[in-house]
């Protein structure tokens, strides 16, 4: 049986963390901190509301160089600390939201976890990354159908982020119980990879052989 939480879908995933919009088409900044509807194209007809622009200092570009520093080195008090400085002064940025979050996810504070990724996403409509950890805040509160929404609007930002891809499935499988979505969802991450994932083809068989398909 599969586990409810895979390690590189569902935490310490790569918080592609978007600043703001006048930093680039999609509104993207900076690298990643951590790995961690029919999902055979971008869900239907999501309208997702602009990015409002934001200038960003070199001073929040350091600062946020820093934290990220501090996440991949495993320095969590020290990425914690900054990401909070980082909140109260640059409110207008939802890179740190973004992160902290995830950081708090891992933590197992899903509350704040919920209301910075909401707050993230109210900076940036258009961050992937922001729908995705805000999906995965909303599935551990128990709210499924707010969950499956913020995945489709990460595709709706981004049909190439896969991270959402695969927790649609995870979502679809194990919570709302269709395999049908679920499976299209796997096989979507799957055709988006370089190669097969060997655990995804084991789930991809399981949900074919749970609906009784090949």
């Amino acid at each position: 049986m599969k586990s409810p939480l895979p390690s590189f879908a569902d935490t310490r995933f790569v918080a592609v963390a978007l600043l703001a919009a006048s930093l680039s088409a999609c509104g993207g900044f900076g690298g990643g901190a951590r790995d961690g509807g029919d999902a055979t194209q971008a869900p239907r007809n999501i309208n997702l509301p602009p990015v409002p622009k934001v200038s960003i200092s070199d001073a929040a570009r350091s600062d946020y160089a820093q934290a990220l520093s501090y996440l991949n080195n495993g320095n969590d008090q020290a990425a914690e600390r900054e990401l909070r400085r980082m909140i109260t002064q640059y409110p207008q940025i939802a890179g740190p939201r973004i992160n902290l979050a995830t950081l708090l996810l891992e933590q197992g504070d899903n509350a704040e976890a919920l209301t910075l990724a909401r707050e993230a996403i109210a900076a940036n409509p258009r961050s992937a990354a922001g729908y995705n950890v805000l999906g995965m805040a909303e599935r551990r509160a128990g709210n499924f159908d707010a969950a499956r929404s913020a995945y489709e609007n990460a595709l709706a930002a981004d049909p190439n982020y896969d991270r959402a891809q695969l927790n649609l499935g995870i979502l679809y499988d194990l919570y709302l119980r269709q395999p049908d979505r679920a499976l299209a969802a796997y096989e979507a991450f799957q055709a988006g990879q370089d190669g097969p994932d060997a655990q995804v083809t084991i789930w991809i068989a399981d949900v074919k052989r749970r609906a009784g398909g090949s």
